[in-house]
């Protein structure tokens, strides 16, 4: 059951981040409703689904590719974190001479 459960949230979580676009091509536009009916079609016959239903097919695949573009944001996006948070709060702005130690008075007592 935690892992049916585990699945489910993980799917949401996906589906709520946004899609990467790297500008060359237009992110795909699958509604809901299509997506329902090509699973069904997709579920009803595993066999030869795409000789028989063309369009379940395509719709399915460009379902997958959406899913598999917010997969890499997500990762891209827990990658950026993480190095963000090992790495600190150095953002490189500091001179040579800011560096330096400044200086002090010697103090002999």
């Amino acid at each position: 059951m935690f892992l049916l459960k585990s699945i489910f949230w993980l799917a949401l979580v996906v589906l709520m981040l946004p899609a990467a676009s790297d500008g060359k091509t237009p992110p795909p536009r699958v509604s809901l409703l299509e997506t329902v009916v090509a699973t069904r079609a997709l579920l009803s016959d595993l066999g030869a689904i795409c000789s028989r239903n063309q369009t379940a097919c395509a719709i399915s695949r460009e379902t997958i590719d959406l899913v598999a573009g917010k997969i890499k944001t997500g990762a891209a996006i827990a990658a950026a974190m993480v190095s963000a948070a090992r790495d600190g709060d150095d953002r490189g702005s500091l001179t040579s001479e800011d560096l330096e130690p400044g200086w002090s008075a010697r103090s002999d007592g």
